[in-house]
């Protein structure tokens, strides 16, 4: 090959290697672009679920916060939060379904031994839900 051609040959890759090389270029600033969108959304959230917890937990009354050891609904014994779900039988849950909507809460299933147990978690005599403070 002579050397014109080899000129050619190389100039070509160089082009080709330029025009790799913007693609990426385009393609990172995209990428990039992804990521700040998805952080700024995942910011949004998390703000929206501290304020939600805010609200949850210190509910405002005539424009002042009063803060409570369990949100609105749940009984507070001893070191935890209890709220019972008295669903009809035609909506009741398996173990499982039932637990996975506690997790969903942040919670999860009490096991209640008996029923003096139960009376002392809480006053109503229904399933419950617990989220402990203490972990």
């Amino acid at each position: 090959m002579n050397l014109t051609a080899e000129n050619h040959s190389l100039r070509e890759k160089s082009e080709q290697l330029e025009a790799q090389n913007k693609e990426l270029e385009t393609e990172k600033e995209n990428l990039t672009e992804q990521i700040r969108d998805i952080m700024i959304s995942w910011n949004e959230l998390n703000i929206s679920r501290a304020q939600w917890s805010i609200d949850a937990y210190c509910p405002k009354e005539n424009s002042n916060r009063k803060c409570n050891p369990c949100q609105k609904g749940w009984d507070h014994v001893e070191s935890s939060c209890y709220a019972t779900n008295d669903a009809d039988s035609n909506q009741w849950k398996t173990w499982e379904a039932a637990r996975k909507d506690c997790r969903g809460k942040s919670s999860d299933l009490v096991v209640v031994i008996n029923e003096e147990e139960m009376v002392k978690k809480t006053e109503k005599t229904v399933g419950l839900f617990i989220i402990d403070f203490i972990k």
